[in-house]
């Protein structure tokens, strides 16, 4: 018969083993470190010449955690119990092989990295002295997990392109002016300078103005450009009258597809220069005095108006009047939709009428211009014997009356 302390020793023996079997690790969502991008700069090294290397690793798990749970016994009930764990990067190395020689970055980090996490690994490294594709592997230690190991190539010096890819350029072919308020043509072309075919070009205008808009169509199709190709198109534009002058600027998008299939929208834009046009005319004319007779000194007041959209600048206007007195008189500014006055001052000639050409010289935006205009100018006879006539009618009348007074007297 077995010893009742024997039988005790032996059960609490057999309880803490089968408690030990029932502990059962479960991980949900194991972390795993991968490396998601590289870039090498420059992408083509010279012999010798310094660049870097950066890589992006990521913690790929969206939750990191393990569960412990421990069964119900004869002297505890289960609990189950959840830690967070995380991957511990443990060192950075970048391996050159022999041929990169590798300047810094390495031992740069250490430490874990939580769930979805992104962290970047720059190295500064140096090419070697002969051309040539060269693969370095960086080298990360990860505890408790397999290390890991990527190779990223290092280009130097080496002929080699990518893709060869069609390059769409936009000229313009007239690059004048547009006076607002009036209709305006833009020619464009399009052409391919790139190494292959773009397929299914397109040029859409859009304007994001309102004081320039398409007057016809605004879409263009080109269809598949080789190499070398082009194509043409002219643009009608409308403008609006109270355009302020300037640079607006049209967008141009083109889109095309590339050797692989996809599609590319580029947008350009060209620039529309907006200049104003004076448009001058006499707005008044009025003389002082308003009747002038042989030998007055008198005066000439022109108003002259821009009606145009544009200021008209340097101003001068000279009546070609055969009088001795003003040869010409500036002006200077005239804004649209405002007027300014022109003064010139003579002594009459001989009376009569005369018609004289007034030239008024400005500048605008669009260049410089004359504007002739006739006018007309009446100048009497002298009136000196009329006056004195006048003298003697009066004392004829003053003696008479004084006749008549003296008579009645009598």
């Amino acid at each position: 018969m077995a010893h009742p302390g024997r039988i005790k020793v032996h059960i609490i023996f057999q309880i803490i083993l089968i408690t030990l079997l029932l502990i059962t690790p479960a991980v949900a969502d194991q972390p795993t470190v991968i490396v998601t991008d590289t870039e090498v700069s420059p992408a083509v090294m010279m012999p010798g010449e310094k660049g870097l290397i950066t890589f992006t690793i990521k913690n790929t798990a969206t939750a990191a955690t393990i569960t412990k749970t421990t069964g119900k016994t004869a002297v505890s009930d289960g609990t189950t119990v959840s830690t967070e764990i995380y991957p511990t990067i443990k060192g950075v190395y970048l391996d050159g092989k022999k041929d990169i020689k590798v300047l810094g970055g390495n031992s740069q980090f250490s430490g874990d990295i939580g769930p979805g996490q992104e962290i970047k690994l720059t190295f500064l490294i140096q090419a070697p002295s002969e051309k040539g594709i060269y693969f370095p592997v960086l080298l990360i230690g990860v505890s408790d997990a397999e290390n890991l190991k990527y190779p990223v190539p290092v280009n130097v010096n080496m002929p080699i392109s990518a893709m060869r890819k069609p390059v769409i350029t936009l000229e313009r072919t007239n690059p004048g002016y547009a006076v607002p308020g009036d209709n305006f043509t833009v020619d464009f072309t399009v052409t391919n300078t790139g190494e292959s075919t773009a397929g299914d070009l397109t040029i859409r205008i859009e304007p994001d103005s309102p004081s320039v808009s398409p007057m016809a169509k605004s879409l263009f199709y080109a269809g598949d450009m080789k190499y070398g190709g082009s194509y043409a198109f002219k643009v009608p534009l409308q403008t609006d009258k109270n355009a302020e002058t300037g640079i607006y600027d049209l967008p141009v998008k083109i889109t095309y597809s590339n050797p692989d299939g996809n599609y590319v929208t580029v947008t350009e834009t060209t620039g529309i220069d907006f200049r104003g046009n004076a448009e001058l005319s006499i707005a008044s004319l009025k003389t002082d005095p308003v009747l002038i007779s042989e030998g007055d000194e008198f005066e000439i007041l022109i108003r002259i108006e821009n009606t145009g959209t544009g200021e008209a600048k340097s101003t001068y206007a000279s009546p070609d009047i055969p009088f001795e007195g003003t040869k010409g008189a500036f002006v200077g500014k005239i804004k649209p939709n405002n007027d300014a006055p022109a003064v010139f001052t003579y002594i009459a000639g001989k009376s009569g009428d005369y018609r004289y050409n007034l030239t008024v010289e400005y500048e605008d935006d669009t260049g410089a211009y004359s504007e002739n205009y006739m006018l007309n100018l009446n100048i009497r006879k002298d009136n000196g014997w009329m006056g004195i006539a006048g003298v003697l009618a009066v004392l004829a009348v003053a003696g008479f009356a004084a006749y008549r007074y003296y008579s009645r007297k009598k």
